[in-house]
């Protein structure tokens, strides 16, 4: 990936946090999980782009 491609997948990344930050009071839409997940998708982008 490009390191532009990388900043556009961060900021994504980021935007979705905020959201399911937004939906955590929902149980039901698991957004912990989906959380979790973000939160390591976004610790590899941000290496990724470290690394350009």
């Amino acid at each position: 990936m490009t390191k532009e491609q990388l900043t556009n997948v961060i900021k994504e990344l980021k935007d979705m946090q905020q959201v399911f930050n937004q939906v955590k009071q929902y149980p039901k839409m698991k957004a912990d999980v989906m959380l979790k997940q973000i939160d390591g998708d976004l610790k590899l982008a941000e290496e990724n782009l470290k690394k350009k």
